[in-house]
């Protein structure tokens, strides 16, 4: 796999740190990230907040439809809407490789730190490596599945009916990532034409 981007000439500093495709940014992602800022907030006040895109050098795909550089930068739309300080949005390529994912992903993330996480595997993999993980119980999460997010835009994505748009995606996107979206059409007209995979339901 080609390393895209490729990992920093300089490790970041340590950073209280969340995961995630985000394919799209939906309310169970800001959930975990409101959490993870509170924690950091309480408890870390002086440490970096770093959201790590993954998924950065997967082509598009029904699973992959917005590039890192998109999600990247929707990221920091949120992050400046909601005030955080001290904060940046990273990407970290995927290696294929999970029981070495931890000291693949240092490369770019940083060598220590506080991972917040709601995902299991995820917090064995970094535990089982030495890292503090902080756990988040999610609420919902069957309804704020990205795959459950991404089918349901991808039958939106005929419609010209911004108002019908909007009303629909509120159920699982915020308003700020609804109007990032609407704002270049194909970033949900694309979904149309990134088949045939279906993706996995259930």
């Amino acid at each position: 796999m080609e390393m895209i981007p490729p990992a920093p000439e300089v490790i970041p500093e340590p950073a209280i740190l969340v995961l995630g495709r985000f394919q799209p940014l939906h309310k169970g992602h800001t959930f975990l990230l409101r959490k993870a800022i509170e924690f950091r907030d309480e408890h870390h006040p002086s440490t970096t907040f770093r959201i790590m895109v993954g998924s950065s050098n997967i082509e598009q795909s029904p699973e992959n439809p917005w590039t890192w550089e998109e999600r990247v930068e929707l990221l920091q739309i949120w992050l400046k809407s909601e005030q955080v300080n001290h904060s940046e949005v990273l990407a970290v390529p995927d290696l294929g490789d999970p029981q070495n994912w931890v000291s693949h992903a240092e490369n770019w993330h940083g060598k220590s730190g506080i991972l917040v996480s709601s995902n299991d595997s995820t917090t064995t993999l970094y535990e089982e490596s030495g890292w503090q993980v902080h756990t988040v119980s999610l609420t919902e999460r069957d309804t704020f599945e990205g795959w459950r997010v991404r089918q349901n835009l991808l039958m939106l994505s005929t419609l010209n009916n911004p108002d019908a748009l909007k009303e629909v995606m509120s159920i699982t996107l915020e308003p700020i990532i609804i109007d990032w979206l609407l704002e270049d059409d194909f970033r949900i007209r694309r979904l149309a034409f990134l088949g045939p995979k279906v993706e996995h339901v259930g």
